[in-house]
């Protein structure tokens, strides 16, 4: 309580110019100017009851709802240099998550569109030989049937097997199975013309095969192959009672042309 005596008018003066100016600075709210300071007349002089000024409490306690707020309504909220709390509403966020997830989405099509482009091209050619068969030719066991020829070995990398049957109705079939050869799947037998000597033992091989290849990008190929055959006949018996011997059959030689389509 502040006791003010003299000149009633003067005081009356003074006091509106501060209460004037509390109010252009924005301290204090109308309601609370008109709760926090009283004016009265005791003993012939002025009375000025004034509250303390709790803005500052208030503004503390506006932050501490609006953080309880944005908790309770699942809001994001950020505390700015203006020392006020920005709400991110559930709306905003969900435009920022689904801007995000459409450009991902943009990446994840566009990069592996270009990344899984075909390593080959239609109509390309690959001669694959039997360059690096060993002298004497590549082992194949016994001469059986059908023509069988397993592991050969390319020239270009990898293995193939070969299983071809000849006298298959109403055309021959079989199959070319590549191991690790460029990126040649398995092959289906389409036609197959044998070339035989006199015991009947198949001296060529010209076969047609078509197959997919393995790289993932769908491709197909067809191909053509020469097959040379040499024989030596084994020494002992070939079966039980020791009768005929047999013989063993060596891939002399092949040339094999393949064409992605």
């Amino acid at each position: 309580m502040l006791k003010l005596k003299g000149n009633r008018s003067v005081w009356s003066r003074l006091l509106h110019v501060l209460v004037q100016a509390s109010l252009a600075g924005g301290h204090k709210t109308e309601r609370s100017t008109r709760r926090g300071n009283r004016i009265g007349t005791r003993g012939g002089g002025i009375m000025l009851c004034g509250r303390h000024d709790d803005s500052q409490h208030r503004e503390r306690q506006r932050r501490e709802h609006a953080v309880r707020h944005a908790h309770a309504h699942r809001m994001d909220f950020r505390s700015q240099q203006d020392g006020y709390y920005h709400i991110q509403t559930e709306e905003t966020m969900m435009k920022l998550t689904l801007a995000g997830l459409a450009l991902a989405l943009a990446l994840f099509t566009v990069i592996p569109a270009h990344a899984q482009q075909p390593d080959e091209t239609p109509g390309q050619q690959v001669q694959i030989t039997g360059a690096n068969l060993p002298a004497g030719g590549y082992s194949c066991g016994r001469a059986t049937y059908p023509t069988y020829c397993y592991g050969i070995p390319a020239d270009v990398g990898g293995t193939f097997w070969l299983d071809v049957y000849t006298n298959a109705y109403p055309s021959p079939t079989g199959f070319i199975a590549f191991n690790n050869v460029l990126d040649l799947g398995q092959a289906s037998i389409t036609s197959a013309i044998p070339i035989k000597n006199s015991v009947g033992q198949v001296t060529q091989l010209d076969v047609s095969f078509t197959g997919l290849t393995n790289d993932g990008d769908s491709g197909t190929y067809v191909g053509t192959a020469t097959f040379h055959f040499t024989y030596t006949k084994m020494v002992g018996g070939s079966g039980r009672g020791g009768g005929y011997p047999g013989y063993l059959m060596y891939l002399a030689g092949y040339t094999m042309k393949i064409t992605y389509s």
